[in-house]
């Protein structure tokens, strides 16, 4: 038997896991044939399988996920701190930094894969910057996703909700963005900043992720 229209084959595989090799059992018309494969064809045939998988559905990174913590990665200049302030109800961002630096500052935040930015043409959020005696401004402030967004930050103390325009789902930078980054550059050597009820406006679209080949 080398060959069978396939409108009247059925094979079905099913993987047996023993201690001392994994087999695949090929049945054909209730005749069984077992037949040993090895780890590499094992490894091609997940590797197609991944190939042809319908992708997972992604959707823009919510409220929930935006405000842990651990999400977000240090990015700055400086020493940098990333926590959540319960009497804000926000991430506080703390940074100091060394003498004689290029001063800034723009934690990451890392999709998953049932995320994307793909699709957002704008991004809101709230900010508030630590009153303190020395400020001395910023040079910038901006959000960066398929390139830099400037914003006018609000001045110490003050809660000031935020929008900023970005290029849209036509954008092939934006497409197939996996990070963005939310900060400033102070003038100042030790800086504090809050940011709370960060969201995405648009419509959330699949940006490709090439799959994992074993």
């Amino acid at each position: 038997h080398t060959a069978f229209s396939t409108n009247r084959v059925i094979v079905q595989l099913i993987l047996v896991a023993t201690t001392a090799r994994q087999t695949f059992y090929l049945k054909h018309r209730g005749i069984s044939i077992m037949r040993p494969l090895t780890v590499a064809v094992l490894a091609s045939a997940l590797s197609l399988a991944a190939l042809t998988a319908a992708p997972l559905p992604q959707s823009f990174p919510t409220h929930a996920e935006l405000r842990k913590p651990e999400r977000w990665e240090k990015n700055s200049s400086g020493a940098m701190t990333i926590a959540f302030a319960d009497n804000e109800q926000a991430l506080v961002f703390d940074v100091k930094f060394p003498p004689k630096v290029d001063r800034w500052v723009y934690p990451v935040f890392r999709l998953n894969n049932n995320e994307t930015l793909h699709g957002a043409d704008a991004i809101s959020f709230e900010l508030k910057i630590a009153p303190q005696d020395d400020y001395q401004g910023l040079t910038t402030a901006n959000v960066m996703l398929a390139g830099t967004h400037f914003y006018q930050a609000p001045e110490p103390g003050e809660w000031h909700d935020i929008t900023v325009k970005l290029p849209g789902p036509a954008d092939e930078k934006q497409e197939a963005a996996t990070l963005f980054r939310l900060g400033m550059n102070p003038k100042h050597d030790i800086h504090r900043f809050f940011v709370r009820n960060i969201r995405f406006h648009g419509t959330p679209q699949q940006r490709y992720i090439a799959p994992a080949l074993a």
